[in-house]
């Protein structure tokens, strides 16, 4: 019952009743819209560091099977 109580008021201290932050359920249209697009903009971000990461390391593995003196690919 006291920690029911005390989550109540963290929460509505926090949020205004408007964020749930263990759902991410967002009542409020305009925030729900701006958090998406922040969403998008961290997403933009990191896709190509991602890739580029991805693609050296795959590079990395190309070489390292082909020069395997144990391997033969030819």
């Amino acid at each position: 019952m006291i920690k029911k109580w005390l989550e109540s008021k963290i929460y509505s201290k926090r949020t205004n009743n408007i964020l749930n932050h263990f759902t991410l359920q967002i009542s409020d249209a305009h925030i729900d819209r701006r958090y998406r697009i922040e969403r998008s903009k961290h997403f933009n971000k990191i896709w190509k560091v991602s890739l580029v990461i991805c693609v050296i390391y795959f590079i990395r593995h190309i070489i390292l099977k082909t020069t395997d003196p144990k391997e033969n690919y030819n």
